[in-house]
């Protein structure tokens, strides 16, 4: 799973502060828990209407993550989304 996170949070290039500000959120979780890595990053924003990380940038952010745990498991996304239902 590290190598997952790191997937996800390695950049080349300056972030702005907001996507710093989302990574530093989720660094640490558990990725397969989508729930809890979402809920952090709701709490992480604390407005309603999802300004300060922006609205964009979160969900690009939790669906990265989807991605990456699916990758970790092996799975393609949809799979990895469905559970074991299949």
């Amino acid at each position: 799973m590290e190598a997952a996170l790191s997937a996800v949070t390695a950049s080349t290039r300056p972030s702005p502060p907001s996507r710093m500000f989302s990574r530093l959120a989720i660094t640490g979780l558990d990725l397969t828990d989508q729930a809890l890595v979402d809920q952090r990053l709701i709490e992480t924003d604390g407005t309603p209407d999802k300004s300060r990380l922006g609205a964009n940038a979160a969900i690009a952010l939790s669906m990265a993550v989807a991605h990456a745990a699916a990758a970790a498991a092996g799975q393609p996304l949809y799979r990895y989304l469905a559970g074991d239902g299949r």
